[in-house]
């Protein structure tokens, strides 16, 4: 058995929990965004105080399962952005601190997070065709058809989700913990949030599919930088 082949699946594995993780925080992301944005609506619609404060409650709840699932995925995606070759200077451990460190966590993550999709970016390696047999092939026709290949090059705003998360990180302190009675304060801040979760939701999905993308160029073409993967991990 070749010895290229475990590390190929090892790493093809790891590229799987990653996308499953980038999923599950864009599933936690869009769910906790859309019940924080119904907040400020149950404020306008005058509904009693239990009721905003069980839908308050929820929202946090759903933000928190989000926060948690987009640091595993931040630590497995650093992770894998270095087995699949690219140039990182900060390891998974140091990406997930950036997150947390406070006064740090309003600069250090975009930095982070550009360097990830830098990283992750697929383009430098050869795209070799992939066929596939015709089901029903006719005369003018050959046996075989290309296969297109998934695409990758996604729109990650960076820039813009991280700057609209730190507003509204601020806004909310200057706010007040809680949930804001006050319509007119209430929903800005949680339209703010909803379109930070879209753009986070943009952001992911980009660096994951570059992930997905630089892995399969990797094993369709195993090159000098393979080989190169395959002999740092044996040695480790």
């Amino acid at each position: 058995m070749s010895e290229t082949g475990p590390s190929f699946a090892q790493r093809r594995a790891a590229v799987r929990l990653a996308s499953l993780l980038a999923r599950a925080s864009v599933v936690a992301v869009a769910a906790a965004a859309l019940v924080d944005a119904a907040v400020p609506s149950l404020a306008a619609w005058q509904a009693d105080r239990a009721t905003r404060l069980g839908v308050g409650t929820s929202a946090l709840v759903l933000w928190s399962v989000a926060a948690v699932l987009f640091l595993f995925w931040v630590h497995r995606a650093v992770s894998n952005a270095r087995r699949l070759g690219g140039t990182l200077r900060w390891g998974p451990g140091t990406a997930v601190v950036a997150y947390v460190v406070p006064v740090v966590s309003l600069v250090l993550p975009y930095y982070v997070m550009k360097a990830l999709h830098t990283a992750s970016d697929p383009s430098a390696l050869d795209d070799v065709p992939v066929f596939r047999e015709r089901a029903d092939p006719g005369y003018r026709e050959g046996a075989r058809e290309l296969v297109a290949p998934p695409r990758w090059d996604l729109a990650a705003p960076i820039l813009a989700w991280w700057v609209l998360f730190d507003a509204v990180t601020l806004s909310n302190r200057f706010a007040g913990a809680g949930v804001v009675s006050t319509w007119w304060v209430a929903c800005p801040l949680a339209c703010g949030r909803l379109a930070a979760g879209v753009l986070c939701v943009l952001v992911v999905r980009s660096i994951d599919a570059r992930q997905r993308e630089r892995c399969r160029r990797l094993e369709a073409a195993p090159g000098p930088l393979v080989r190169t993967l395959e002999r740092s991990e044996r040695a480790d």
